[in-house]
């Protein structure tokens, strides 16, 4: 606690939110960036409105992001610009626990700052970076787990570490590789500094505060009547929804990652390159190596998995400046013009894209939404098959439990989740929703109610049709 009196809190945590979100504030009022996002705020405010996850409304992901939107919304208003505005923070929070880390390790100050800086720089550099995504969340956890890891190597310290990281297990089990690469670079490079029951505390105070949160989430389920259901999601479904590893794609996709952040990569590599500082270099590519063996072993190569890899990589930036070649003397020689040409160019690009991408781009989405807000009556429901966030952007509850499109339309999930969409088709037809809105050609279960008992009402951009029931 001293040291972060010692090094301003408020400033530094202050700063680096501030910076977040002037760097992602042109997206916040878009209303669909990543279908994911719109899940979550769909069924965070079905939670709030006293439906049961994995019953009434369901989605392959643990309960710990749909509690975390439901937190959001209950406390800051049903709006999606608070979601992101939240993201933006959360951002900034990461950032400034990373620079808090890397001071613990004896970081310089000034490389300390560069490092987190960068942080949210990577953060806002791919067009998928700008949605409220499970990412986010659980890196905030990761790097609080960082800061007490990077302290003292005591039980409490590393129960605290073991603690956030295993808040950040119940939104995305993901970060089992992250405690992973923590525990083994504690085990083999402090084995001769420390005794071996000083490292069987240090691992068991880790490895009983990683769990407290998933038991307490476990032990909910099993005493409740939704066990059955809960278990389904988390042992079932990730088996059958895991591609086979594919290393043509792999290396694509590892490549990709390595061009879109290149400048970032290559201070990555120099840092690698004389290896001055051997501890925290080793420490990091431990735990670079192993965030892309948890990308990379499901098969599914969405670019917001790259989010995962973004602090293990600002976390080494520092000791490229901590080398002694002629590649470092150049870039300390230059670094003035360096550092302004790029942020002139990444300023340059973060304002066109969010511009083009939020701002001039039409938000369709918003305009169906606009339509129905003005002809729903009180209670009146809706079916979408264009988009999840129309629910949440009017309100009203959707007659189906599965929320994103995807599940009832892609095959691979379709088998992945065992649902009979036939079956949850007829649901929808039986529930009656007063008005259908409806892009491309629905299911044929359901074009047949349209022909049959519905009106069309409107199209909007070409391509929405929304239809109301006949009375």
């Amino acid at each position: 606690m001293n040291l972060i009196f010692k090094n301003n809190a408020f400033i530094i945590f202050t700063g680096f939110i501030l910076l977040s979100i002037a760097l992602r504030f042109l997206s916040f009022q878009y209303s669909v960036i990543d279908h994911d996002e719109s899940t979550y705020l769909v069924i965070a405010q079905e939670i709030l409105d006293g439906k049961t996850l994995y019953v009434d409304v369901w989605d392959t992901k643990p309960p710990g992001i749909f509690l975390l939107f439901a937190a959001f919304i209950k406390f800051f208003g049903h709006s999606i610009w608070v979601i992101r505005l939240v993201a933006a923070i959360f951002i900034g929070l990461t950032a400034a626990f990373l620079f808090l880390s890397l001071k613990r390790w004896g970081t310089k100050q000034k490389y300390a700052l560069f490092a987190a800086v960068s942080y949210v720089l990577l953060c806002t550099v791919h067009k998928w970076n700008f949605a409220a995504n499970t990412e986010i969340s659980f890196l905030l956890f990761t790097s609080i787990a960082l800061f007490f890891f990077s302290g003292k190597k005591c039980p409490a310290n590393f129960f605290l570490s073991g603690l956030f990281i295993g808040l950040g297990f119940v939104i995305k089990y993901v970060v089992l590789f992250d405690i992973a690469a923590f525990w083994i670079f504690y085990v083999f490079f402090f084995s001769k500094e420390h005794k071996l029951n000083q490292i069987l505390r240090n691992s068991i105070a880790m490895g009983i505060a990683f769990v407290i949160p998933y038991v307490c989430l476990f032990l909910y389920y099993y005493l409740g009547p939704n066990f059955d259901a809960f278990v389904f999601v988390s042992f079932v479904v990730p088996q059958n929804y895991a591609n086979s590893f594919d290393i043509i794609q792999s290396a694509l996709f590892v490549l990709e990652f390595h061009l879109i952040y290149a400048p970032f990569v290559f201070l990555f590599i120099l840092a690698l390159w004389k290896r001055k500082n051997r501890k925290i270099v080793h420490f990091s590519l431990i735990w670079y190596v192993f965030v892309w063996l948890i990308v990379l072993l499901p098969g599914k190569f969405f670019h917001h998995y790259y989010f995962q890899l973004l602090l293990p990589l600002a976390f080494l930036l520092p000791e490229a400046f901590n080398n002694d070649t002629k590649v470092q003397r150049f870039l300390l020689k230059q670094k003035k013009f360096i550092l302004g040409f790029f942020i002139i160019l990444y300023l340059s690009w973060n304002i066109a894209f969010q511009y083009q991408s939020f701002l001039k781009k039409q938000d369709h989405r918003r305009e169906v939404a606009k339509y129905l807000n003005e002809i729903l009556q009180e209670k009146e429901t809706i079916y979408c098959n264009y988009s999840s966030i129309i629910y949440f952007l009017t309100s009203t509850s959707p007659p189906q439990k599965y929320i994103h499109p995807t599940l009832l339309t892609k095959q691979e999930h379709i088998e992945a989740i065992a649902v009979d969409v036939e079956e949850e088709m007829r649901r929808i037809v039986q529930a009656e929703p007063d008005y259908m809105v409806i892009q491309g050609t629905p299911h044929p279960i359901i074009a047949k109610q349209i022909a049959e008992r519905y009106l069309l009402q409107q199209i909007i951009a070409d391509e929405v049709k929304i239809y109301l029931r006949k009375k």
